[in-house]
C-alpha cells in the first residue's frame, strides 16, 4: 500500500536519514520480457517486418497508459537522490496515451496496418482516461522525461535486428 510505504519513508527521514520515495508509472526498456504489453507489441511489430502474414494475439487495445523510458527514469532518480533535500515524486511523462492508437500509429510509421497482425483475444472493453501531473517532479528536477514511447519502441526494435524505416514519423516531446 502506498501509504505504508510513504509514512515508512517519513519514519526514516525523523533519523536524519536522506530518502526519497519514487511512484514509477510504466516505464518500457528493452529488457522487459514478452509478457508485458509492449514487448509483446515489438514482438508482433518485428513479425510482420519480417513476415507480412505474420499475427499475434494481445488482450485488448481498449486502454489508456503513460508510457516512459526505464533508463531515463533510473537517471532521475539517480538525480533526485543527490538532491540536498528529500522529497517524493511521481516519475511519468505526464502523457497518457490510448493503446489503440499508439499501436495504429507505431504500425502506420513502418508501413504496416495493426489490423492485419493483432487479433484481441477481449472485447471492446471500457477504457477510462487519465492524467498525472508531474509538476512537483519538475519542480524538483528542473526537467521532465524526454523520451516519447515511440522512440523507445524504436530502440527496441533495433535491439531485435530491425532498423525503423526512412519515413517513421516519432513522437515529439
Amino acid at each position: 500500500d502506498r501509504e505504508v510505504v510513504k509514512a515508512e519513508i517519513d519514519g526514516i527521514r525523523e533519523h536524519d536519514v536522506h530518502a526519497c520515495l519514487a511512484y514509477l508509472f510504466n516505464h518500457e526498456s528493452v529488457r522487459r520480457s514478452e509478457n508485458y504489453f509492449i514487448p509483446g507489441i515489438m514482438r508482433i511489430l518485428a513479425g510482420a517486418l519480417d513476415n507480412p502474414g505474420f499475427t499475434g494475439r494481445i488482450h485488448t487495445l481498449d486502454f489508456y497508459c503513460d508510457w516512459g523510458y526505464a533508463c531515463e527514469y533510473m537517471q532521475m532518480a539517480v538525480d533526485l537522490l543527490q538532491r540536498p533535500e528529500p522529497c517524493n515524486v511521481i516519475l511519468a511523462t505526464g502523457r497518457a496515451l490510448y493503446a489503440r492508437n499508439f499501436v495504429e500509429t507505431l504500425f502506420a510509421n513502418h508501413g504496416l496496418d495493426y489490423q492485419e497482425h493483432i487479433t484481441e483475444t477481449a472485447g471492446k472493453t471500457d477504457a477510462g482516461y487519465y492524467e498525472v501531473d508531474i509538476q512537483h517532479t519538475l519542480g524538483h528536477l528542473g526537467y521532465g522525461p524526454a523520451w516519447g514511447i515511440h522512440e523507445v519502441c524504436e530502440e527496441i526494435l533495433q535491439k531485435m535486428n530491425h532498423q525503423p524505416s526512412a519515413d517513421a514519423v516519432f513522437e515529439k516531446q
